[in-house]
């Protein structure tokens, strides 16, 4: 089971097919995020229901993998054998200006600092020491909020680079992303064995996050509404590190959503494609 987030990302790219070898093979930031398969059982349970989520600012992407996982009567995870009952897309979006809502991690938050930027945090890096330069420090409950949101709008600013690059990013504004955040778990971190390739395994730190926002009202322009195009991208992408392994994948909870003066009857460019 500690290969599960290797193995989903796997199929869903051999789903994907050859055409897309250039943007897996890439190291630019990857335009495709996904839930891992929940609820998390192991063992898996007989005749129950599983689901994942993919997202991707990309539609293309997303009709191109429903197409071809129509064709497929297994699913199988590495040694999870699960096969399709249901696939079909939605648009999910934190909704217009003004709106208040939360999003939150379906799957842990990986978030680790180099050297450099624990230095410039002030961070102790007595964990890491012996380690190589490449060692990473993983974010602790003892680092404080503070480093963690930054890091957070860093790993988004490399999206949105990749994604909007003509537009200003969430390291371009002054304004915070989110406006609260709460751990879902008593314990705020745990640790998880992760499998990236075969025959390769390690520790590492992961945390469980509720995001509260309110979309700044940034001007009438889709292209001049900045905040909420952030939020959409975080939605799509992922947040933190390893999101391409299926970390830091976020939901919003749309019970939580509240707008005093609008409606959602809105049209979204982003779609995710969820899969039973």
């Amino acid at each position: 089971m500690n290969a599960a987030h290797n193995k989903l990302r796997g199929l869903l790219w051999q789903a994907l097919g050859d055409g897309y070898d250039e943007i897996r093979n890439s190291p630019r930031p990857m335009p495709l995020s996904f839930s891992c398969v929940w609820p998390w059982d192991d063992p898996l349970t007989p005749n129950r229901t599983y689901h994942v989520t993919v997202a991707s600012p990309d539609e293309a992407i997303l009709h191109d993998l429903a197409d071809s996982l129509r064709s497929y009567q297994e699913f199988n995870v590495g040694e999870m054998p699960l096969r399709i009952v249901d696939l079909h897309l939605d648009n999910p979006d934190v909704g217009p200006a003004e709106t208040e809502g939360v999003l939150e991690t379906v799957t842990g938050l990986l978030c680790s600092f180099s050297h450099d930027v624990a230095d410039e945090y002030g961070l102790d890096t007595s964990p890491i020491e012996g380690q190589g330069p490449d060692a990473e420090l993983y974010w602790r409950q003892s680092h404080g909020v503070g480093p963690l949101r930054e890091a957070i709008r860093r790993s988004l600013q490399r999206r949105h680079e990749y994604v909007y690059p003509d537009l200003p990013g969430p390291m371009d504004v002054d304004e915070p992303l989110f406006t609260w955040l709460d751990p879902i778990k008593d314990k705020v971190t745990y640790p998880l064995p992760f499998t990236p390739t075969t025959g390769t395994t390690y520790t590492v730190i992961l945390s469980k996050w509720r995001f509260g926002y309110r979309v700044r009202n940034s001007g009438g322009s889709r292209n001049t509404n900045h905040h909420r195009r952030h939020l959409n991208l975080a939605l799509n992408t992922g947040v933190g590190r390893k999101t391409a392994h299926g970390f830091g994948f976020l939901s919003i909870d749309y019970e939580s959503r509240t707008n005093p003066r609008a409606d959602y009857g809105i049209t979204t460019e982003t779609e995710s494609e969820s899969i039973s």
